[in-house]
């Protein structure tokens, strides 16, 4: 067995996967709900593959961060991760974690043409990108490239930014949110733009609590059932205006990239209206901003594991920078 152990770890989802022969293996998804650590979800998957870590190194891409204690505090897990403890109770070489988006974001160089699904061509030559996307919960990672071609990446909590409609409608679903939830705080993005916001917005159109998951959601929508369908279309319109005001903070310009397994399953199932996502990104009163928002090159990534591509990438060039992606 490969001596690379790459694990995804998600709010919902921990994927494991190795390095063989200078390809991601096959993946081994597990659900995180149920176990009590990290270490377990670890030990469970040793077990489930019959292999031993000791020796390894393992790479994960988790939305969080470290704190000085040396604990990943995770944004949406249940438990903190220890590296130290972890390292020794498995005997692994290292570990190297960084932010889920951050990952994402240091696979765009080795995405392939077929891996990507154009939304809207851009003109822009701007070497400036976002990653946004939502899981369980809504991510956003900020790139450029510097003078000498390298990514940088500024990981953020910009699903945790507090957030409100643009229309109407949209100020009155938030609202209803807000009162389903018995939000004692300000509402921020995630609740309403994320897998769990989408989540959020069918139990305040229905009143059906507790809500169906987003994949039930889709399935629903499929089926014709009107609540699922309108907290679609309304979830597209939120995350477009989500999209709007990050790529108005890090500056109009340069490419916008949409990740996600609730958005790839929309999109699979013809639930994801493009046009929708467009006119509500582009929406805005200055003309000069207006103008550079519809120049932007907006894609959606269609590979399904692109942060366990970017710790493969993280492991070929420990620093953490590779080109930017052409895609």
């Amino acid at each position: 067995m490969s001596n690379i152990l790459l694990c995804d770890l998600g709010g919902t989802h921990a994927r494991f996967s190795t390095l063989e022969d200078g390809a991601i293996a096959p993946v081994q998804i597990y659900k995180v709900a149920g176990f009590g650590s990290f270490a377990d979800v670890l030990m469970h998957h040793s077990v489930a593959i019959g292999a031993q870590f000791s020796g390894a190194i393992l790479f994960i891409a988790s939305a969080g961060s470290m704190n000085a204690e040396g604990n990943w505090v995770g944004a949406s897990l249940p438990w903190k991760i220890n590296v130290g403890s972890l390292a020794k109770e498995f005997g692994l070489a290292d570990i190297k974690i960084i932010n889920d988006f951050h990952a994402t974001a240091l696979a765009l160089p080795s995405l392939q043409s077929d891996q990507v699904h154009v939304i809207q061509e851009g003109v822009s030559g701007l070497k400036e990108f976002c990653v946004a996307g939502c899981g369980t919960g809504l991510g956003l990672a900020h790139c450029y490239e510097d003078g000498a071609g390298q990514l940088q990446v500024r990981q953020t909590y910009g699903g945790h930014m507090a957030f409100s409609g643009g229309t109407d409608e949209q100020q009155d679903i938030i609202q209803r949110v807000k009162q389903v939830l018995r939000l004692g705080r300000t509402l921020v993005a995630e609740d309403v733009a994320s897998g769990t916001g989408l989540s959020n917005l069918y139990a305040a159109l229905s009143g059906v609590i507790p809500a169906p998951t987003g994949e039930e959601i889709v399935a629903k929508a499929k089926a014709g059932e009107g609540n699922a369908q309108t907290a679609i279309r309304l979830h597209t319109e939120l995350l477009a205006l989500f999209c709007h005001q990050a790529v108005l903070y890090a500056g109009v310009g340069g490419r916008l990239y949409l990740t996600g397994a609730l958005l790839l399953s929309l999109h699979a199932n013809n639930l994801l209206d493009l046009s929708v996502f467009k006119e509500n990104f582009t929406q805005n009163p200055a003309e000069i901003v207006r103008q550079g928002l519809e120049e932007m090159h907006i894609a959606l990534i269609q590979n399904e594991t692109p942060a366990l591509m970017g710790l493969w990438a993280l492991h070929e060039s420990p620093d953490g920078k590779k080109a930017s992606a052409a895609a």
